[in-house]
């Protein structure tokens, strides 16, 4: 059991696994916004279970959100909302005297924006998908329905107005069962499904714009669809080093292509704009090869990229309002939304420094004793295979306490022996964008990632390190189309130059294109397992030349100020003190909660000192009973018949 540090965690996490076991599918949204905070198609077939659930709401960044559909047991959820005037309420009650129906008692949750959910289970086989209420089209204004391929945002999420979402006291899903959907109101709900598929379907027909090469009529779909599948060709060609399958094309494409587009996969099929679409186009680009009638350079594909609008000027009015406060993935080290570089010899740790970095993000903890924000990362090594990655994370994770299995909300790649090149200069001149920028940014959107690490430059920059141009090019074009469609935060690892004077390799423009670098390096007449990371810029705060002080432990780096060497190695100390606070919050909420007294049978420290047995173990046990009371993490208190040790204030470095 988790320890008890905040109570507004515990009312999200309580009603997510209350949720999961009334067998409805939960995801994580983002706080006070409707939007997933993590890739969710896969839970629109599968449930989240226990331990993933608990990793996302530990901590309370997130509001809950409940994925409607077959998954749920057949949850159906009818969303009445006030629009364009009209309310959802009003409508509900005119379709009811028109159809001489009834809406039976069943759960309903008030919304923050100041609607209904009424829940309702329909019957097997029956595939009841989303659809937008309006005049023309589903149920009528005001009234949007939630089955397959949707979800709701559940009490107690708060609304962007600040609002909280909250379950109606008389029809709660703690008191009350689901009702089923009254079968008026299922026919009506498939009667206008249908009649919107009929006139989807007779859009696509009457359509009369242009055709495309491969065939078909073009609209932002069909688009984005040709434009994946020749990327993802010439990328999976690169990469594997041979042609590929139409299986191989399909499956990337589809990964991207349906994470993009609204709509369930039978909507899109219906409107001639799934999956049959994209085989098709995997076997006509495979043809168009085979008949050499394909264009063989990678600059044919970037054409049909889209371009991105140019921003235009705003008037200083509209930026005279208070801004939003800025945000730091690592406070005052790595910004968000911009590029921080890292620099250090080869060898000195700065690719385990990163990949601790990712980590300490994706679980929302210190990096350094710096707060980080919490969120999915993403590292990508050039220059590591897929064991040593696997040692570095094993050494990462038993730094943390973390057991195998524990979730962790970050992703790493093996890049090793591939074209990893993102821009090149060929013989013209002019810059080309290469598809591995693609892939990336399919694995961005695919897993929602916030944190995107690459390491390092020389394996995806392949022109001239001297050139400022081509260095602008790369960082802000390239890296920065990245951060812009993406949301994401990068940082890029580098070498330094021969010259040990000199901090980074080539044109200044290495300096002057990021917001924040660091350079790791090994003290002057440091021990060998000593290394000092060194602020060289920070555009957006004061850490610049700040300088943290590291030490090699256990296949990990760590702050030595944290801990005193004479007694036991820093990474057991932290485990054990993380066990102690963990047993004392766990007895606490259980109501056994451990005493002071030395008669007591749930004396705190004999029983500490009895659970381990090896003279390290006890010396760093001993130690963490003497700093968790003279430093005041636990105190004794008493609540009804509850008398003993609980968490107080636990140390900012353990959290």
């Amino acid at each position: 059991m988790p320890i008890n540090f905040d109570d507004n965690v515990n009312q999200i996490l309580g009603e997510a696994l209350f949720y999961e076991s009334l067998g409805w599918s939960v995801i994580p949204v983002k706080s006070h916004s409707k939007e997933p905070a993590v890739a969710w198609t896969k839970y629109q077939s599968q449930r989240a279970d226990e331990t993933q659930i608990r990793a996302w709401f530990e901590k309370p960044n997130y509001n809950v959100g409940i994925i409607t559909g077959d998954v749920s047991k057949h949850l159906l959820v009818i969303d009445m909302d006030l629009k364009e005037g009209l309310s959802g309420d009003d409508t509900l009650a005119e379709l009811c005297m028109e159809h001489s129906g009834t809406i039976p008692e069943t759960v309903e949750c008030h919304t923050g924006g100041g609607g209904r959910h009424l829940f309702f289970h329909y019957p097997p086989g029956a595939s009841i998908p989303n659809s937008r209420g309006s005049i023309t089209e589903g149920l009528g204004l005001g009234i949007d329905v939630r089955g397959n391929g949707g979800y709701v945002v559940a009490a107690p999420s708060t609304h962007s107005n600040g609002r909280n979402y909250s379950w109606s006291t008389d029809n709660n899903p703690h008191d009350v069962e689901i009702a089923n959907v009254p079968t008026w109101l299922l026919n009506l709900v498939r009667e206008r499904r249908d009649r919107e598929q009929f006139n989807s379907i007779r859009k696509v027909v009457d359509n009369t714009g242009e055709f495309d090469a491969f065939g078909q009529r073009i609209d932002f779909r069909e688009k984005r669809a040709t434009e994946l599948t020749m990327a993802v060709f010439f990328g999976l060609q690169k990469s594997l080093n041979r042609i590929p399958t139409v299986e191989e094309i399909f499956t990337d494409v589809s990964k991207t292509y349906f994470n993009e587009t609204k709509g369930s996969k039978a909507e899109l099929e219906i409107e001639q704009r799934g999956e049959t679409m994209l085989w098709g186009k995997a076997e006509y680009i495979l043809k168009r090869h085979y008949r050499g009638s394909l264009p063989e350079s990678v600059s044919a594909v970037l054409e049909v990229e889209d371009t991105e609008p140019e921003p235009g000027s705003k008037a200083i009015s509209e930026l005279s309002t208070e801004p939003k406060p800025r945000e730091w993935i690592v406070d005052s080290l790595i910004p968000a939304n911009e590029v921080t570089s890292l620099y250090g010899d080869g060898g000195i740790g700065k690719s385990l420094l990163a990949q601790q970095l990712a980590t300490a993000v994706s679980l929302g903890k210190p990096f350094l004793l710096k707060d980080t924000m919490q969120a999915p990362s993403l590292y990508i090594s050039c220059e590591d295979d897929w064991d040593e990655l696997q040692r570095r994370q094993f050494a990462i994770n038993q730094s943390y306490g973390l057991l195998v299995g524990n979730a962790i909300n970050g992703r790493l790649w093996s890049r090793t022996g591939f074209d990893n090149i993102m821009v090149t200069w060929p013989m013209s001149g002019q810059a080309t964008i290469m598809p591995f920028v693609d892939r990336i940014m399919s694995e961005i959107e695919l897993h929602q990632i916030k944190l995107l690490v690459l390491d390092n430059i020389s394996d995806l920059f392949s022109g001239n390190e001297n050139d400022r141009s081509q260095v602008n090019y790369f960082a802000k074009a390239v890296l920065g189309k990245i951060i812009r469609r993406c949301n994401v935060t990068i940082v890029l690892l580098g070498h330094p130059p021969k010259n040990p004077d000199a901090d980074y390799s080539g044109s200044t423009a290495w300096n002057a294109s990021v917001r924040a670098r660091h350079q790791l390096k090994k003290p002057f007449e440091g021990m060998d397992d000593e290394r000092q990371l060194v602020c060289k810029k920070s555009n957006y705060s004061d850490a610049t030349d700040l300088k943290i002080d590291l030490v090699w432990q256990k296949g990990v780096f760590v702050v030595p100020e944290l801990y005193d060497d004479d007694t036991v190695s820093s990474i057991n100390y932290r485990n054990t003190c993380r066990t102690l606070l963990e047993k004392i919050g766990t007895a606490w909420d259980e109501g056994r909660p451990y005493s002071a007294r030395r008669d007591h049978p749930r004396c705190l420290d004999r029983l500490m000192m009895d659970s381990v047995s090896s003279r390290e173990d006890r010396d760093a046990m001993r130690r963490a009973l003497r700093d968790a009371k003279n430093d005041e993490w636990i105190e004794t208190g008493r609540t009804g018949q509850k008398r003993g040790y609980r968490i107080a204030m636990p140390p900012k470095w353990l959290a």
